[in-house]
């Protein structure tokens, strides 16, 4: 049983270390693995191990990366001097 836990967590971190980001049109996020994407879809494997396809007339954008590399790369873009953006950010 500790072992089905630990491999179960395991594949959660590695999905979770090379996850990409798909914003949706509502505001929504998905983050994981885009594991396929055509002219109609999206289709992405979540942290939590779900198979999500999503059609792109739903979706905003697409960021590929890890999240603490998205997550810097807004930090670098957030104008420090705008008090209600950075608290946004938060």
């Amino acid at each position: 049983m500790l072992r089905r836990v630990f491999l179960f967590c395991s594949v959660l971190v590695c999905a979770f270390a090379l996850g990409d980001v798909v914003e949706l049109l509502d505001g929504g996020r998905l983050v994981g693995k885009v594991i396929e994407e055509n002219d109609d879809e999206v289709v992405i494997l979540t942290v939590k191990g779900i198979v999500a396809r999503v059609p792109r007339e739903r979706t905003s954008k697409i960021e590929r990366g890890s999240p603490e590399e998205l997550y810097r790369k807004q930090m670098e873009e957030l104008d420090k001097n705008d008090v209600e953006m950075v608290y946004a950010f938060a």
